[in-house]
């Protein structure tokens, strides 16, 4: 019936997205028997929330924590093959029952099951042992020996079921499911193509005092793919990176930038281990411990999106203020109200000192992180993915020049003609030490068309590019020299 070391996907209703995970968070061994305590999730209060000692705002959002998936929040298998799924309510399950048997199966609503088919069928393409129940004569419940249970009633007597569409490996996020669908994950997001190209701003604050002043900064930039290699545990990419930092006082926002170019590897390599973003599942907290009641924010409850192209997200709190298509995603802060095993709340989470429920932290398939948010005590940080081009076609957002007016710098140690240039030019250099010295050519859009180390004087066949402006980037022991070069 359950697998200790799967992830269930279900879908509901035949619906596109995966709209349930389920897996053991926590396993008990009493004796023989097995208990098993499954993911709980939040639900958003519809009308009035249940009754509480306290006061609740009207017009905020709540979420009710500690609420149980459609399997309730605790499975026990017995020796006997016996399986209850109880908290809320009690159901019985006879993995071992034989045809025509019946017994109560939901003792508080008095709902009696009848097994009516033991064949097979084929599951995820293999052929595996299947029982099949009915509810009151009604509602249908399915189970197979090796996949646990395939079909399962939501509310009686509506014909809404959740499905079984995939099966993943619970203490490990890989690069394909175990069997049928996968909830995209960290091995799908980071998935860029060589070529992509994506603008952010980001901004830090470390605020002192009650009128929230201290240092500010923040940077603009974009970002070029230009190599991809696949490890067994991700991936490394060469990248160009242009941006401009500034530093100011907080909450002035910076608008005088200097700009620099830089060419390094962007790794994600540990893809197979869980990360942050491959907690979020449907409708938990953001901080993946919905049972914690002193955490500092984070207050969000996650969400499964697809945009206008089909692309999918994982999604929790605001979305960048720049971001603008329609779908994705909405502000989905909310306030929660822990919860014990009643049903009836007991306090409510509390944010840190500014009273921010903002925390964002939103992902989609081939764009990586798009949006974050994170408060703590006096800091802040933001980060936005204003733009993402793919193919030379921008997918989302608008992208923007970076001011390269101050790249160019000056060094009388190096001389570059002519320019504009036709075809070569020359670089001379009056450097004593010619020990790693290096020349890199950049596109104006920060693509790296040339790179080489270089002799005292050199002649540079740069025939091969396209006429337009160039910014030349030299490295030595005396520091970096930058110039602006234009093809005719």
């Amino acid at each position: 019936i359950f697998n200790k070391n799967y992830r269930y996907n279900y879908k509901y209703n035949n619906s596109i997205l995966i709209s349930n995970v389920l897996f053991a968070d926590s396993v008990k061994q009493i004796g023989s028997d097995t208990i098993y305590t499954l993911n709980r999730i939040g639900v958003e209060c519809s009308g009035t929330c249940p009754a509480y000692s306290g006061t609740l705002n009207s017009g905020t959002n709540y979420v009710l924590t500690n609420m149980p998936q459609f399997l309730q929040r605790n499975i026990i298998k017995y020796q006997n093959g016996i399986v209850k799924l109880y908290d809320t309510t009690k159901i019985v399950i006879l993995s071992n029952c034989n045809l025509s048997q019946t017994w109560l199966f939901d003792s508080i609503y008095n709902k009696t099951a009848l097994c009516v088919a033991i064949n097979t069928l084929s599951i995820f393409g293999t052929t595996d042992s299947v029982k099949t129940i009915l509810i009151n004569l009604v509602d249908t419940l399915k189970f197979s020996k090796s996949f646990g249970i395939i079909v399962f009633p939501d509310i009686y007597g509506k014909n809404k079921y959740f499905r079984l569409v995939g099966i993943e490996n619970r203490n490990s996020y890989d690069s394909l499911s175990l069997f049928g669908q996968k909830v995209p994950n960290a091995w799908d997001i980071y998935n860029y193509n060589v070529g992509d190209q994506y603008c952010y701003t980001s901004s830090g604050a470390a605020m002192i005092g009650s009128n929230g002043s201290g240092d500010f900064d923040c940077n603009i930039g974009k970002v070029f793919i230009n190599s991809k290699t696949i490890t067994p545990t991700g991936y490394i990419y060469g990248v160009t990176n242009i941006y401009n930092f500034a530093i100011g006082m907080y909450p002035v926002y910076c608008s005088i930038y200097s700009a620099s170019i830089n060419s390094s590897s962007l790794s994600f390599t540990n893809l197979n281990t869980p990360i942050i973003e491959n907690k979020m599942y449907p409708n938990m907290l953001l901080n993946g411990n919905i049972q914690s009641t002193n955490y500092f924010g984070f207050n969000n409850i996650t969400k499964f999106k697809l945009d206008n192209n089909n692309v999918f997200y994982k999604t929790a709190g605001r979305g960048c203020a720049t971001y603008t298509n329609p779908n994705i995603p909405i502000s989905n802060n909310i306030k929660a109200l822990s919860n014990n095993y009643n049903n009836t709340p007991t306090a409510i989470f509390t944010t840190n000192n500014f009273g921010s429920d903002e925390a964002s932290l939103i992902f989609g398939v081939g764009f990586g992180k798009i949006a974050s948010k994170n408060i703590f005590f006096e800091h802040s940080y933001t980060y936005c993915l204003t733009c993402f081009t793919k193919n030379n076609v921008t997918y989302f957002g608008q992208s923007y020049p970076v001011n390269l007016s101050n790249v160019e710098s000056n060094n009388s140690n190096f001389s570059i003609y002519p320019n504009p240039f036709i075809d070569n030019i020359y670089l001379k250099t009056n450097e004593k030490e010619m020990k790693n010295i290096e020349l890199f050519i950049y596109s104006i859009d920060g693509r790296l068309v040339f790179s080489n180390k270089i002799n005292s004087s050199n002649l540079i066949d740069l025939s091969y590019l396209n006429t337009g402006i160039y910014i030349l980037e030299l490295k030595s022991n005396t520091g970096k020299f930058f110039k602006r070069i234009i093809k005719e």
